[in-house]
């Protein structure tokens, strides 16, 4: 499978034609119907394409228990790395001062510490440093039942 504009090209010019085609099949067995159904018809078909594609790519998961085990799997990525790293420094990095007034805004570590402790994950910090351990943990995050939405 191509990867960049190349595919994105073909995937529309495949589109197109087959709208194209299926539209003309479809004016012949319905000749008085107006243009704005096959304007309709055209936009629903582009949607059903960009759907199964999007389903091809992330192998028919859901959809955000794939960006959460994504999200983890990040996480334990920056976790590896050397403590002078920026990226490192800024997740590690406590803020001080005061919050604004109001209920607090969800951090990204704090939505996925809450995602950690869904799954009952124990001492997660230090099995991400183990890449093969995390890269399991993150795999059952696909599946996990809990991580669906909240």
């Amino acid at each position: 499978m191509k990867n960049g504009p190349e595919s994105l090209q073909s995937g529309r010019r495949y589109m197109l034609h087959n709208a194209k085609k299926h539209l003309s099949s479809n004016a012949a067995t319905h000749p008085r119907q107006p243009e704005s159904s096959y304007m309709c018809q055209q936009i629903t078909y582009n949607i059903t394409f960009w759907f199964h594609e999007l389903n091809n790519l992330i192998k028919n998961a859901d959809v955000v228990r794939f960006a959460k085990s994504k999200r983890m799997a990040w996480l334990g990525h920056v976790m590896r790395m050397e403590g002078k790293r920026i990226l490192k420094r800024l997740l590690e990095w406590k803020p001080t001062g005061r919050r604004n007034r109001g209920r607090p805004w969800k951090r990204w570590t704090e939505d996925i510490e809450e995602d950690i402790q869904i799954m009952e994950i124990r001492g997660w910090k230090k099995l991400c440093k183990e890449r093969a351990e995390w890269k399991k943990i993150t795999e059952k995050a696909k599946t996990h039942s809990g991580l669906y939405h909240q």
